[in-house]
């Protein structure tokens, strides 16, 4: 199976707090969580986490300016983008809140076995 990167983005501007869940629907939600990845726990590599505070970063110095709105992840297995679309069609993922929208993108990582290597 292919490795996929889930981008959550999260819009200040279309955000209301109004729509923030209660103590107990929050609770129902995360155990919509947890019921989803037991039933496709071979597909999920990382849960991921909500991320804040992204900085661009070069040899020399860090900056905030330009920097991308990224505010969560996940990381999948599938075996195309077709089948990751299907397996996170049956998550709470697309259940509403935070303003969020996301992108998936496919995975080129190699192993450090199958790295050439310098001789």
């Amino acid at each position: 199976m292919k490795k996929f990167l889930v981008f959550g983005y999260f819009d200040k501007n279309k955000f209301d707090p109004s729509t923030e869940p209660s103590q107990e629907e929050r609770q129902a939600i995360f155990a919509k969580w947890g019921t989803w990845s037991e039933e496709y726990k071979e597909n999920v590599v990382d849960m991921g986490s909500p991320i804040m505070n992204g900085m661009k970063i070069s040899k020399d110095k860090l900056s905030d300016e330009g920097v991308s709105k990224i505010s969560g992840y996940m990381i999948i297995r599938a075996n195309d983008v077709n089948h990751a679309q299907e397996v996170l069609g049956k998550s709470p993922l697309f259940d509403g809140g935070h303003a969020m929208s996301y992108e998936i993108f496919e995975s080129m990582m190699w192993s450090m076995e199958r790295l050439p290597r310098s001789r």
